[in-house]
């Protein structure tokens, strides 16, 4: 396999916007034990608490200064709510970020079945 190194991906047609790929970015469980289904960049999950996971990640970012999202779903069994996620600001780092995840409907914090965090820079 052979790795390409670039500093720029632009894309081909349509002006030739830049293409920002994800810096780092995790599929996973928080119900019981805390469990990774899928990474790009990340080397662990930290459970911080119901609702509250910090990824940690394998190659640290250039810089605390990116875009920092989740996504949560109702569990399987659960489909009556639904989930939000939110940036803990003062645990955004170079080398790890950290998201609350919420039910939509009162604000408490929940473990899921389905969530995911995004690092875009």
């Amino acid at each position: 396999m052979s790795t390409l190194k670039v500093n720029d991906i632009v894309e081909a047609t349509q002006g030739g916007g830049k293409i920002w790929p994800a810096r780092a970015w995790v599929c996973f469980t928080s119900s019981g034990t805390v469990t990774i289904n899928d990474d790009g960049n990340v080397s662990s999950l930290t459970d911080n608490g119901v609702g509250l996971i910090t990824a940690n990640f394998s190659n640290s970012l250039a810089s605390a200064n990116y875009c920092q999202t989740g996504q949560g779903a109702a569990n399987n069994s659960d489909t009556s709510t639904l989930r939000g996620a939110e940036t803990v600001k003062d645990y955004k780092l170079t080398s790890s970020m950290r998201n609350s995840y919420q039910n939509g409907l009162n604000t408490s914090r929940y473990d899921s079945e389905n969530l995911s965090m995004q690092a875009v820079q």
